[in-house]
């Protein structure tokens, strides 16, 4: 049997409070869970993709696609509280019971990030399989902005005292994460040490939990697909 590299997990919750039935609400036509799948088959990774959820419709919709839906999300996994790191380590386990082994990367796409494009699959795994020392690569933005402040226990705000004041400041945009298996294991955190940021530009990096960020996504989806240029 030959053994799979990568798993694609993809968790896709029925409950959202401030935008109920986003994962399959149309985006120019289609759900997010579709804009995903979109991607996966532009990037032509060859890897299963496992979706988790605890809502039926999802399910079915994931099944439409072709993917992997084995269970409904047990309800300790399936609440507001319940932690991406659980439910990807429950869907891993399923997959070791099932077949024996461990996959050596896992790639977790959240659909909420419709416009993520195909080419960040590919740079992901090719940034994992192209450095041993690697293990983990998240989309990830440059934060900009001249300075940084938190706020005080007054309430009030101050610079933010950076140790080392000239390194480049970086978020994770929740688009992308790859990680070694066995690192995600051992240590429990989709951020250990040797993490790689894969850089991503602004439309790809929205991040849909609001009406406003649907609004802002509409707006460019519409646009580009009225110039002819956008790709899913």
């Amino acid at each position: 049997m030959t053994k799979t590299e990568t798993l694609i997990v993809i968790p896709a919750r029925g409950g959202s409070k401030r935008l109920p039935g986003k994962n399959i609400k149309l985006l120019q036509g289609r759900s997010l869970l579709e804009w995903t799948d979109q991607a996966i088959r532009d990037a032509k990774l060859n890897a299963p993709c496992l979706l988790t959820t605890d809502c039926q419709d999802i399910a079915n919709a994931g099944l439409e696609l072709g993917w992997t839906v084995p269970f409904l999300r047990p309800n300790d996994l399936a609440s507001d509280t319940a932690s991406t790191f659980d439910t990807v380590i429950h869907t891993l386990d399923w997959w070791r019971e099932q077949n024996g082994y461990d996959p050596k990367y896992v790639m977790l796409l959240q659909v909420t990030s419709p416009l993520r494009g195909a080419d960040v699959l590919r740079k992901g795994i090719a940034m994992m399989r192209g450095d041993p020392d690697t293990q983990a690569v998240v989309g990830a933005q440059h934060i900009k902005c001249a300075a940084l402040f938190q706020t005080t226990p007054g309430g009030y705000i101050s610079a933010l005292d950076l140790d080392e004041p000239s390194a480049e400041a970086v978020v994770p945009n929740g688009a992308l994460y790859v990680i070694r298996t066995e690192t995600l294991r051992e240590e429990a955190t989709f951020f250990p040490k040797n993490t790689l940021p894969l850089f991503m530009g602004d439309a790809q990096s929205i991040d849909i939990d609001t009406e406003f960020d649907w609004a802002i996504a509409e707006m460019i989806t519409r646009e580009t697909t009225a110039e002819g240029t956008q790709k899913p």
